[in-house]
Formats: structure tokens, sequence, C-alpha cells
């Protein structure tokens, strides 16, 4: 069985989030298992307030810079 966890920012779309996980699984069948029912996806959706980069969190750097920092 393999059990992968995403770190994801909050605030995609369901659609990006069932491609994926599709995608995750599809790699996951041809490498490690080929029963689909062996492979668990977890998202962990992260709120802005919650994650930091410089010592800000995001939503202190979105405010000083008026845009979405990605790392």
């Amino acid at each position: 069985m393999a059990i992968v966890t995403v770190q994801i920012l909050e605030g995609r779309s369901q659609d990006t989030k069932d491609r994926v996980v599709k995608g995750i699984t599809e790699v996951l069948l041809k490498e490690i298992d080929p029963d689909p029912g062996h492979i668990r996806v977890l998202i962990d959706e992260i709120k802005p307030g919650n994650y930091a980069v410089g010592g800000k969190t995001l939503g202190h750097l979105t405010k000083d810079k008026g845009q979405m920092v990605t790392t």
C-alpha cells in the first residue's frame, strides 16, 4: 500500500485537486502497486496565515507585495 500526502496552499479548485490525485495515482500504479485500491492520496490544504516565508506569513506577504508568493 502507498500513502502520499500533498501539502498545497488553500484555494485550489476541486478540478485541480482531482487532477493532482489522478496524476499521483497513475505514477504509483506504474511504479509501486498495480492495484488502485492500495493507493491513498491525502491533500492537506494550508491556510495562508499558517505558511511563512522569510519570517512573514503568506497573508502578510501578499498584503505587502499585492501578489501571491509561491515556493
